[in-house]
């Protein structure tokens, strides 16, 4: 009897398991083969969830803010995101680390707010993934971006900048609102 009981709830584990991993979700909802579609046809956006900045001087001085570290200043609140509609890229995404140049008395372009026409875009797909270089036309502060999109609805994009050192963001990929 005890051996059935065993069995039983193996079964179930194993079942469960199975219908829970059968279609691939990202945080929004939005299933796999939604996000493979929309990433085909350049239409998504990307929110970002996470930032890595590669300045050192950031990272240790969060690691004297508190007993976690101060890591969770990384993680970004909803909101943040870079939309892509085929040549039309537009981003709102903060800022962590250093600039080369000052600017004085203006605080609204602390991050990167952009809203690119034109760009010159790389497509490469692979096996696991589908990657992105983007080039902005007549940008001052955007020298180039990496995008790359993983099957479940991940995301890393990286930005390198002429004013500032580059930063990376983790995220996952929604379908872009009509009205975007």
């Amino acid at each position: 009897m005890k051996n059935k009981a065993i069995c039983f709830i193996g079964i179930f584990l194993i079942g469960f398991t199975a219908i829970s991993c059968s279609t691939a979700k990202n945080a929004k909802g939005t299933t796999s083969p939604q996000i493979e579609e929309a990433v085909e046809q350049n239409t998504f956006k990307f929110m970002a969830t996470r930032a890595h900045p590669l300045d050192q001087t950031v990272v240790n001085i969060m690691r004297q803010m508190d007993a976690t570290g101060g890591h969770r200043i990384l993680d970004i609140a909803s909101g943040y995101y870079l939309s892509f509609n085929n040549q039309h890229i537009k981003g709102d995404l903060p800022y962590f680390g250093t600039r080369y140049q000052a600017k004085y008395g203006r605080t609204d372009d602390d991050g990167f707010k952009f809203d690119f026409k034109n760009a010159t875009i790389e497509k490469k797909r692979s096996a696991r993934k589908t990657s992105f270089s983007i080039r902005p036309d007549k940008s001052r502060v955007i020298d180039m971006m990496y995008l790359e999109i993983f099957k479940n609805g991940k995301a890393h994009l990286s930005i390198s900048a002429n004013d500032r050192q580059s930063i990376s963001y983790d995220g996952y990929i929604t379908i872009l609102d009509p009205e975007l």
